[in-house]
């Protein structure tokens, strides 16, 4: 399945899905390799994470705490 952040219509179905996605594997780093596979990239920037679409890294949305754990 190919999905793109433009296919999501707002900000929660894209966190709702990165949670189900997360929920998935057991460590972040598998989870950051899964996010690759549909278009995405995580990048951190002072501290703070965000949701990047791949080509372009253009900034999606931040990452929410409770997929780091």
């Amino acid at each position: 399945m190919d999905l793109t952040h433009r296919q999501f219509k707002d900000m929660q179905t894209l966190i709702r899905f990165m949670k189900q996605e997360r929920a998935q594997v057991a460590s972040f780093a598998d989870f950051r390799a899964r996010l690759r596979n549909y278009g995405y990239c995580i990048r951190c920037n002072e501290g703070e994470h965000f949701v990047h679409a791949l080509p372009t890294l253009q900034k999606v949305c931040p990452v929410p705490q409770d997929l780091f754990g």
